[in-house]
């Protein structure tokens, strides 16, 4: 690639790049939500039985049987138990963590003087972005 006709990186304002982060993980949830509501019935089923010392049977033979018995006893919608705070903790948590990446790059790259491409300057904003998303949402 040639230096010189190369076109400079377009830069997103931190709010967009905050958007864009909450509009990717929010996505995200959307698709691992219904697996994960499984999983963790699953593992609510699993706890009771061995709690009861096997007195209580399992209500799930596995995970198809898990989907299968939810969608016809409660619903389809069932299965998206706890969307809207998953969505909820996805739009702080990952918009700051995603989001602030870039800036704070920046910021260091401004401080440090350091080449855009230096690993250690992407390691600390990866781990100032991500702090500041988990700190911020841990409350949640």
């Amino acid at each position: 690639m040639n230096v010189k006709n190369s076109q400079p990186k377009p830069i997103l304002r931190t709010w967009a790049s905050v958007v864009s982060g909450s509009l990717a993980a929010t996505s995200a949830v959307f698709i691992t939500n219904m697996p994960e509501t499984i999983k963790t019935r699953l593992q609510l089923d699993g706890e009771a039985s061995k709690q009861s010392g096997g007195k209580t049977k399992k209500q799930y033979a596995n995970v198809f049987d898990a989907y299968k018995k939810i969608v016809r006893q409660e619903g389809f919608k069932a299965l998206q138990a706890g969307l809207g705070p998953a969505i909820g903790i996805q739009i702080i948590m990952n918009g700051i963590r995603l989001g602030l990446f870039e800036p704070i790059q920046r910021l260091n790259r401004d401080l440090t003087k350091c080449g855009e491409q230096n690993v250690l300057n992407k390691v600390i904003s990866g781990a100032i972005s991500g702090g500041m998303g988990v700190t911020i949402s841990s409350p949640l």
